[in-house]
């Protein structure tokens, strides 16, 4: 799910406190040794050490001026030299758009969601008409989801897919384990010859809407493992897995859940 970046203290100015925030795709992932992944749920992974998470987590919560004095304290370092890192790591972290200023939230993300729901209505109808096989369904959907992440990113996205894709009401009859394999096994299928490089996101989002559409309510799930750090996604309903294997999934530890 991305790549892996490792990156020491990285790099913007001063704040009254409150003032930066993680743009809407980023979390903040501190570790047991003290350092933190700042993850971009739209591809990338940065590493922190322990100096650059512990300050990177006091501007978030306490601001600069409170997080640079904590640091200097702790780690008995000249606050000056504090305070040009925790500038130049918020300054790079704002040019990757990891964070932001709460009051120059960039206009680029109030057009997404916009462009993301217009996006689905115009696929949506062929998707959902019924005419298609699953498998075709599948490799339709999985094309519009790697073209949404990519020119959309994640949370608009999933909006958009949440929007269009409400949980249906289920025949009484039909079998949960047998829908969660008919949709794992035409989205992998459609995967392996698709067009487009589909990973593990728009897999897990394919499944995601397919397992909805026929009334299973799926979560969709992103997970973490730190050592080595790696990101992954894919899709559960209760003890049912789809678009990977549970041998693999038992790797990563879930950190966000989307119902």
């Amino acid at each position: 799910m991305g790549s892996h970046n490792d990156q020491g203290v990285a790099e913007q100015s001063t704040s009254p406190a409150g003032e930066y925030v993680l743009a809407e795709d980023v979390i903040l992932l501190p570790v047991e040794d003290g350092t933190a992944r700042l993850l971009d749920l739209s591809g990338e992974i940065y590493s922190l050490p322990g100096t650059g998470a512990a300050l990177l987590q006091g501007v978030l919560e306490r601001g600069v001026h409170a997080a640079v004095g904590e640091v200097a304290d702790q780690y008995k370092a000249d606050p000056k030299q504090v305070r040009a890192d925790c500038d130049a790591m918020l300054r790079d972290f704002e040019n990757k758009g990891m964070v932001y200023r709460r009051d120059k939230r960039p206009v680029k993300h109030r057009i997404r969601r916009p462009l993301a729901w217009l996006l689905m209505a115009m696929v949506l109808p062929l998707v959902k008409g019924g005419v298609l096989s699953l498998r075709s369904r599948a490799w339709m959907m999985l094309a519009v989801a790697r073209v949404s992440l990519a020119l959309l990113r994640w949370t608009p996205t999933l909006e958009a897919w949440e929007r269009f894709w409400r949980l249906s009401a289920k025949d009484g009859a039909a079998d949960e384990r047998a829908i969660a394999q008919a949709v794992d096994d035409a989205v992998r299928g459609a995967a392996v010859k698709h067009w487009f490089r589909v990973e593990c996101k728009e897999r897990a989002l394919c499944c995601w809407a397919m397992a909805r559409a026929a009334g299973l309510p799926a979560e969709l799930i992103v997970g973490v493992q730190f050592f080595p750090f790696a990101g992954h996604c894919w899709c559960e309903a209760g003890p049912l897995t789809m678009s990977d294997d549970r041998t693999r999934i038992d790797l990563f530890r879930p950190v966000v859940r989307y119902s």
